[in-house]
């Protein structure tokens, strides 16, 4: 098994003294590819690799930050190498907040799972996403001090069956009520 791991993917079998494969993918000797191909390849905690950057001519759109981190940055390459040398399959991305600032978060996670699909659909760029998938409007907001100003936010979902659909393709959701190994150890109320 492999995980992200402080610019690398570090084999789990090792633990912190286990191999970390180097950030340019293409130069993984040929002989320590096969730790690629175990079907368990993933990246636990993957909200750590939201801020994959991305090009938008929403400049001025509140709340969607197009500036992306390297840690994101050497995950994606990384599963790009997997699916190519696996058939498009072989990652898995885990996490118990796969959303929790911004509406950037689902398109970066469908990049990382899904971008061939995105191709196909013609909405790989983060403006063709944004404009089939969401309402961007902009309104006047008020700070404390009651001073107004027009802010250009991403206001709602448009054709939100389809993007469920598309999501589903890839994420498996579960809450507690669906895995009672886990229910016996939420604290008692």
């Amino acid at each position: 098994r492999s995980t992200a791991w402080n610019g690398g993917i570090r084999s789990k079998r090792g633990g912190r003294r286990g191999r970390t494969y180097p950030l340019d993918v293409t130069e993984i000797p040929a002989a320590e590819e096969s730790a690629f191909s175990d079907p368990d390849d993933f990246s636990d905690e993957a909200q750590e690799f939201r801020k994959l950057s991305f090009t938008t001519n929403q400049v001025n759109l509140k709340g969607v930050d197009p500036d992306g981190s390297q840690r994101a940055w050497d995950l994606y390459q990384k599963a790009n190498y997997i699916k190519r040398n696996h058939g498009g399959r072989g990652l898995v991305l885990s996490t118990g907040t796969p959303l929790s600032n911004t509406i950037a978060e689902l398109y970066t996670i469908q990049r990382y799972l899904q971008e061939e699909q995105l191709v196909k659909l013609g909405v790989k760029h983060f403006d063709a996403w944004v404009s089939t998938f969401g309402m961007i409007e902009s309104a006047m907001e008020f700070d404390m001090t009651g001073a107004g100003q027009a802010v250009t936010r991403f206001r709602s979902f448009v054709n939100a069956p389809e993007l469920s659909r598309l999501w589903q393709q890839v994420a498996d959701i579960r809450v507690a009520s669906e895995t009672p190994d886990l229910k016996k150890l939420l604290p008692k109320t």
